[in-house]
């Protein structure tokens, strides 16, 4: 019976870090003695809390016990995990201050050092219509280019898929529906650089994200664009095993810095041997990851500002990271490595809010 635990969800009401400091040393400790399972009751008090509280309460617990899930359980349940990750991340509105704002030296401010990978559990039987409405409202989506991934993907697997017909990209539909959304939604329109991008939909030719990009009589982008430093031949393998990715990039709020070394970040690849798809990237932010590196960090850059993209070096299409990896309705792994070729070389880019 579920009603002592739901007693338990009940009592803690909106202290809900206090049971999830309870399951993170209680599962640490099980993992100890019984290795990587997670008992019913657990994963009924972490499907069933509002998560969302402890995450805004204390970003750092929550952080723990996410950690904690994704090194402890096998890979069976990290689908699981994602989800749940998915569920408690969403964005919860501050209210606003009343007073005098708060000192540099009081505030403390939240870090998250996940960068989002998204679209593994898309929902590749939505017709292209209802792909549209879910884009307009997902919290997922909160940009352009992460709209456009998203058709990509939906795009590219049913094309893939030989059971389903229906994989057409009606672009002028597309088009439209960003267009208003940009307006809905308060989105910033993509960097200049973008007037030269593009991504090919089957069935419906390239798609142009030049229309995206300021004019003359429009307002900047909001978004910085940052290319990693090195360039590379098969960028899924990279993703397969523990590896660097490094950038170079002097925050807009650093106004001098005499550290050695160039200003910039690392994101370091998290891969599942046994699951590709549930690869992670994460923001290396302590200072013995930039040991003997090319690069020093500051405390301004935040993972949750970044969207990771991958560009071919000698034409203009984009190909989304989320899909690198992924596992399509047929069990076939890695489909998007035949969509590149040998004979490109691959850059990971970077499309960060400077909001």
């Amino acid at each position: 019976s579920t009603q002592k635990l739901d007693m338990v969800i009940e009592l803690a009401g909106s202290e809900v870090h206090c049971v999830v400091q309870t399951l993170t040393n209680q599962f640490s400790e099980l993992l100890k003695l019984q290795g990587p399972s997670l008992p019913v009751s657990h994963e009924y008090l972490l499907d069933n809390s509002n998560l969302s509280l402890c995450r805004k309460s204390d970003r750092a617990l929550f952080d723990q016990l996410f950690d904690v899930l994704q090194e402890g359980l096998p890979d069976v349940k990290m689908k699981w995990t994602l989800k749940l990750y998915r569920k408690s991340s969403r964005e919860i509105k501050e209210a606003v201050p009343v007073g005098p704002p708060e000192s540099s030296d009081s505030r403390t401010v939240s870090r998250c050092n996940s960068v989002p990978n998204l679209y593994h559990d898309l929902d590749m039987n939505m017709t292209f219509d209802e792909l549209l409405d879910w884009i307009s409202t997902s919290e997922t989506v909160t940009n352009i280019l992460m709209a456009i991934e998203a058709v990509w993907t939906w795009n590219n697997d049913r094309h893939d898929d030989h059971d389903v017909r229906d994989y057409e990209v009606n672009t002028s539909a597309l088009t439209e529906r960003l267009q208003d959304l940009i307006g809905q939604r308060g989105w910033s329109l993509l960097p200049l650089q973008f007037s030269n991008r593009e991504v090919l939909f089957f069935g419906s030719g390239n798609f142009s994200s030049s229309q995206f990009c300021p004019s003359a009589d429009d307002a900047e982008s909001t978004f910085i664009l940052i290319k990693g430093t090195e360039e590379y031949k098969k960028p899924l393998w990279l993703l397969s095993k523990e590896s660097k990715l490094t950038f170079h990039f002097k925050h807009p709020s650093v106004s001098t810095c005499n550290l050695p070394g160039e200003c910039g970040f690392i994101l370091k690849t998290v891969p599942r041997a046994s699951e590709a798809a549930l690869w992670t990237l994460k923001l290396c932010t302590e200072e013995a990851e930039y040991l003997n590196e090319s690069v020093h960090f500051h405390e301004e850059i935040r993972a949750e500002k970044m969207h990771v993209y991958c560009n071919a070096s000698d034409y203009s299409d984009i190909f989304p990271i989320s899909w690198l990896g992924w596992i399509n309705s047929t069990g076939q792994r890695n489909e998007w490595e035949y969509k590149t070729f040998d004979d490109d070389s691959y850059w990971f880019e970077i499309l960060y809010s400077n909001t």
